[in-house]
């Protein structure tokens, strides 16, 4: 029997086992994760009676081996509603709403006024690679 060791019990580490297990049931599988659960970054906290989803909350729905995972293993995505429209930051102390259109955006306190011209700057800036990582968008030059 083939033994894998999968380092990282996180959403990669978990998709990876299930898939290989999946292929091939007869491998001999063990997940390694560091934390005291496995998730990664990815897990609901119950607080003092307010639910509280860490990491993402969803994924793009539009892929469809994405829907066959779940399919699999027996989950049902729940589409977000109207309520769902309203997001907030917690931030020096306080929720803040996130702003719901660009004039809400400019008023808001989220951002120092460099960092909304600095986004908006993005509107003119040079594209990057289609599949640009978030670490090349940030370390990517400017002007």
């Amino acid at each position: 029997m083939k033994k894998i060791a999968i380092v990282g019990g996180g959403i990669s580490g978990l998709s990876a086992a299930y898939l290989l297990l999946d292929k091939i049931p007869e491998l001999d599988v063990m997940v390694f994760e560091a934390d005291d659960r496995p998730g990664g970054k990815i897990w609901t906290e119950r607080t003092n009676g307010f639910l509280c989803e860490k990491g993402p909350n969803g994924f793009l729905d539009n892929k469809p081996k994405t829907l066959q995972l779940c399919s699999s293993l027996g989950l049902s995505p729940v589409r977000s509603n109207e309520n769902s429209k309203k997001r907030f930051i917690f931030s020096e102390g306080r929720l803040k709403a996130l702003p719901e259109s660009p004039l809400s955006f400019l008023k808001s306190d989220l951002l120092s006024w460099g960092g909304k011209f600095r986004l908006l700057y993005e509107l003119k800036a040079p594209k990057g690679p289609a599949d640009e990582t978030v670490a090349d968008f940030i370390i990517r030059p400017t002007l």
